[in-house]
This record gives structure tokens, C-alpha cells and sequence, in this order.
């Protein structure tokens, strides 16, 4: 996290925090290709150590993290906001390490209380379980470029922007698994 913190201020300032890169491919957030990276290989690293296999014994650093993972969160919302609020707003070093900080504390405890929540809560056998398990690294890798794809084609129709928000979250959702389930078992037919 430290080394992402890092990273984000310094390609920010080198880049003069214009934040965004369009390309007509892809388009990322300068600032956080690091952390999205770095996020990335800890996923494998625990993927490869299969650290999951087994639940701790007690909830108190989950409970913890749920009760103050909030703050980091409303921090970041605020500083977001504090901008159209306050008249001759500057950005300087301070509020950009603020910016930065609190964005990186909020994802590392979304991130965390929602692996954890997916790990006491929904980890259940089953064969939809089972299915989604072994789908759920595909997903990850190809959600976005699918919520870009279906995102695109959403704008076209001519429903309100709180519908097409979770239209567009159900049916990356499924799409993705979908995609990910026909990949698995074009492969295992072809490889036998």
C-alpha cells in the first residue's frame, strides 16, 4: 500500500495530475495503474498460497473493519467535495496527499471487508457456488472490459441513469460469468 501511495503521487505530479489517459482502446486513471497492479499480484499471491482455504478463528479484525471503514471513505468523499464548496479552492501538496491517502485507505478497507464478508458469509458449497468459484478470476480480468462494452451500448437507450446503473451491474455480472463458464468449456472440450 505504501509503495502504491508512493507511486500515485509521483506519476500524478510528473504527469501534472490530469488523472486520465484516453486511448481508443482503453482508458485508465494514470495515478492508480500502480495500485490496480499491485492489488492485481497480491490477488495471485494469495491465489498461489491458497490463504483463503481457511477462515480465522475469530471475527474481531473483521468486525474492526467494518466499524471504522467508514472513515477513510467519508474522508474521500469529502475531499472530493470540498472543492465546489469552498470559493478561490487550490489544490496544494497537502490536500493531494490527503486525495491520495484517503483513496488508498478506502480501497484497502473496501477490499478487505469484502473479501472477508464473500469468505464467512457467502462461502457455502454448491454447484452455483462451485461454478462462480472457479469462474471468479476470468471475471476479474475481463468485468471491465465488459462493463466498457455494455456501458457503450446503454447510452443508446433511453432510460434514466439510476436504471441503467444496476442494469448495467447485473448484466456485467452475469455476462462475465457466462462468458467466463463457455471460455472454460470451449477449452476443456478442445484440450479434452
Amino acid at each position: 500500500m505504501l509503495i502504491s501511495f508512493i507511486a500515485s503521487y509521483f506519476i500524478g505530479s510528473w504527469l501534472g495530475f490530469r488523472s486520465w489517459t484516453l486511448t481508443p482502446l482503453i482508458d485508465f486513471e494514470n495515478e492508480r495503474v500502480v495500485a490496480h497492479f499491485l492489488t492485481f499480484l497480491v490477488g495471485v499471491l494469495c491465489y498461489k498460497k491458497d490463504i483463503f482455504a481457511i477462515l480465522p478463528k475469530k471475527k474481531t479484525l473483521y468486525m474492526v473493519g467494518n466499524s471504522i471503514s467508514w472513515l477513510p471513505i467519508t474522508g474521500h468523499i469529502f475531499l472530493r467535495m470540498w472543492p465546489f464548496f469552498v470559493p478561490d479552492f487550490s489544490v496544494t501538496p497537502l490536500y493531494r496527499i490527503l486525495w491520495f491517502l484517503s483513496f488508498h485507505l478506502s480501497s484497502l478497507s473496501m477490499v478487505y471487508v469484502m473479501v472477508e464478508s464473500f469468505r464467512f458469509y457467502l462461502d457455502k458449497p454448491g454447484k452455483l457456488w462451485s461454478e462462480l468459484n472457479k469462474n471468479s478470476y476470468g471475471v476479474y480480468i475481463i468485468h471491465v472490459i465488459l462493463i466498457g462494452v455494455l456501458g457503450t451500448l446503454l447510452l443508446g437507450l433511453n432510460f434514466p441513469g439510476w436504471a441503467k446503473y444496476p442494469l448495467l451491474f447485473i448484466l456485467t455480472y452475469v455476462g462475465s460469468n457466462l462468458l467466463i463458464s463457455l471460455y472454460r468449456r470451449g477449452k476443456k472440450a478442445l484440450l479434452g
